[in-house]
Parts: C-alpha cells; sequence; structure tokens
C-alpha cells in the first residue's frame, strides 16, 4: 500500500474497535454533552414547527440585527468555551471533539431557525442529516487525522485561556479556515454543479432548493441523504489538502495548523452558509462581499444557475476552465430584483 494510506481497512477496524472499547467515564461526559444539546435544540424546532403550522411564521416579532447577532455571540461563545473546558477537565479522543463540534452547529443552526421565516423543517430529519454529515465527514477527517496526519497530538488542544492564547488561536483559526475553504470550494464548485445535471438534481438535490428566499441554518441537512454525503465529501478534501501541505511539507511542525478552538469555530459557522442574514457570516471577522459565503449562497437559492461555489474565486476558475458565465455578486443581483 500507499505510504500514504498503510493498510488502510485494517487502520479503520482498529481505530472503530477503539473507540468503542474506549468508552469511559470521560467519553461518556462528552457523549452526555453531545445528547443534551442535540435533545434542546430538537425540542426548540419542534416548538417553532408548532408555532409555524398554527398560523405564526415566526415565533419572534421583527427584531434588530444588533439583537440577533447578541444572540449568536450568547450562544456560540459559551458552545465553544464549554467544548474547550470538556477537552481540557476530560481528556479524551479527537472522534469526541468532532461530536461536540457538529452538536455545537445543529444547535447554531437551531437559532438560526428560530430568526428565520423558513417554512416547516423537520427537527429530527435536519438533526439525522447533521449526524450524517458527522458520519461521512468529520469522522473521516478524525481518522485521517489520527492515521495519516500524525494522530491525537496533530491537533493541538487549547488549555490557556490568556490574551496571548487566544491571539494565537485567532491566527490558526485564521490560518485554517483559509486554507480548508480554499481547497473545499475549489471542489465544491464543480461538484455542486454535477448535482445541477438534470438528471441528478430531480433526484438527489432538488430537495435541497424547495427554499429559495428564507433560508435558515438548517437548510444544510435539509435534502437526500445521498445529496449530503456529496457535499460533506468536499470538505476532506479541504481538510486532506491542508493538512498534507501544513504536515507533509513540513509547515505544520513550525505552526500547527489545527486546533480543537480551530475546530469549534470552523464547525459552528457551517450551518451559516444557509443563514437567514447573511451578515451572520462575518460574526467573527469583517468578510469582502467576494468571500461573504451566505450572501453569495443565497443568489444560488434564488437563481439555481448561479454561483455554484460558495465565493467568488473557485467559480472564477471553474467558469474560465468551462467556458461558463454563472457569477452574479450579491449586490448586483439585490439591483437586479429592486429594479
Amino acid at each position: 500500500p500507499s505510504p500514504l494510506f498503510p493498510s488502510t481497512m485494517e487502520r479503520f477496524t482498529e481505530s472503530v474497535a477503539s473507540m468503542v472499547e474506549g468508552i469511559g467515564s470521560n467519553e461518556k461526559i462528552h457523549l452526555g454533552y453531545v445528547a443534551a444539546i442535540y435533545a434542546v435544540s430538537i425540542i426548540i424546532v419542534s416548538h417553532v414547527n408548532t408555532r409555524r403550522s398554527l398560523g405564526s411564521p415566526s415565533p419572534l416579532p421583527p427584531l434588530s440585527w444588533n439583537y440577533v447577532r447578541a444572540c449568536h455571540y450568547s450562544l456560540m461563545i459559551p458552545l465553544i468555551v464549554g467544548s474547550l473546558l470538556l477537552d481540557q477537565f476530560w481528556p479524551s479522543n479527537v472522534y469526541l471533539v468532532a461530536f461536540k463540534a457538529m452538536a455545537n452547529s445543529y444547535a447554531i443552526g437551531s437559532l438560526d431557525y428560530i430568526f428565520s421565516q423558513t417554512r416547516k423543517a423537520s427537527a429530527l430529519a435536519c438533526a439525522g442529516g447533521s449526524l450524517l454529515w458527522l458520519s461521512s465527514s468529520f469522522m473521516v477527517q478524525m481518522y485521517l487525522l489520527r492515521n495519516v496526519f500524525g494522530g491525537d497530538a496533530s491537533m493541538v488542544r487549547q488549555t490557556s485561556y490568556t490574551p496571548w492564547a487566544f491571539a494565537l488561536e485567532w491566527l490558526r483559526t485564521g490560518h485554517y479556515l483559509s486554507l480548508a475553504g480554499i481547497f473545499t470550494d475549489l471542489v465544491f464548485s464543480p461538484m455542486h454543479r454535477l448535482t445541477h445535471h438534470p438528471l441528478i438534481y430531480k433526484r438527489l438535490h432538488k430537495g435541497h432548493h424547495a427554499t429559495t428566499t428564507q433560508l435558515s441554518g438548517l437548510e444544510l441537512w435539509r435534502g437526500h441523504a445521498l445529496d449530503d454525503i456529496i457535499m460533506a465529501a468536499t470538505i476532506i478534501v479541504g481538510f486532506s489538502a491542508t493538512m498534507v501541505i501544513c504536515t507533509r511539507l513540513g509547515l505544520g511542525y513550525a505552526f500547527n495548523p489545527l486546533s480543537n478552538t480551530a475546530w469549534y469555530i470552523y464547525q459552528v459557522y457551517l450551518p451559516y452558509s444557509h443563514a437567514s442574514d447573511s451578515r451572520l457570516a462575518a460574526l467573527i471577522a469583517p468578510m469582502p462581499e467576494a468571500l461573504n459565503f451566505a450572501a453569495y449562497h443565497h443568489v444560488h437559492h434564488q437563481d439555481p444557475s448561479k454561483n455554484y461555489g460558495l465565493t467568488l474565486p473557485s467559480d472564477l476558475l471553474w467558469d474560465t476552465l468551462l467556458g461558463a458565465r454563472t457569477i452574479v455578486m450579491p449586490s448586483e443581483f439585490a439591483k437586479r430584483k429592486g429594479g
């Protein structure tokens, strides 16, 4: 076998066995956290659906952007800090990091659903979709991390909460998000174009486009199971390319690109690709229009023939290679609708 993937099936079997056999008291605490986050989120989404089935499009009156932003910070920060504290005081393996990250992501998507005007989305179906993403993408990434890219130690665990430590994690997160985001989108754009082929679209991807203008964070996991697997697989490519560049080329020894903090921040950002308000994509740092994946992807849901990538650079590349013209900037699209 290739030295990059030695005895792949044997390693995979051993990893699954060790994960099952290694469920001790610490792991039970982490799994309890995951179960609690999912349970609360499902209850909240179900309650919202009950309200909407009675004719109320939203359980809340129109709220200011400052209030909505504060609510997202008020949930995002405790979720990330709580997950970090679990990792510090009840150490476990990287698989549990993936579990907690996905639970946090689903909670953020559920919060955004409350503020949205989206028509009824099944709480259990969306939770199942998120777990499908977990099993088909994030667990694969954690397997590669443990068996190809240096083991559990290659994911730095944050144990210090000083300003300097947070500054370092900010830098690490930006470094990882930039590289992983670029490589993921370079694969996502052509893959997404393929799912819009008429023979594939009506069988797999059409359900994801059931909502056009009124999106929410849960929209990410609202579609055909195979469609979820295909889209989630693009993240594996972005992760692998980033880790190859940073570890196989020696960069990782100077600055490890991945930490549990970076991972938690990366994953809570996932549902913002379909956020009810595109400004949510810039909660952590200012973001130019060309890289605001929420605003850019909103255009695609309103016009499925445009903006197949999540950002402008990937579509520029693939439009050039394919001789296509699919790009419409969000500001330009808004003017067209207004005019």
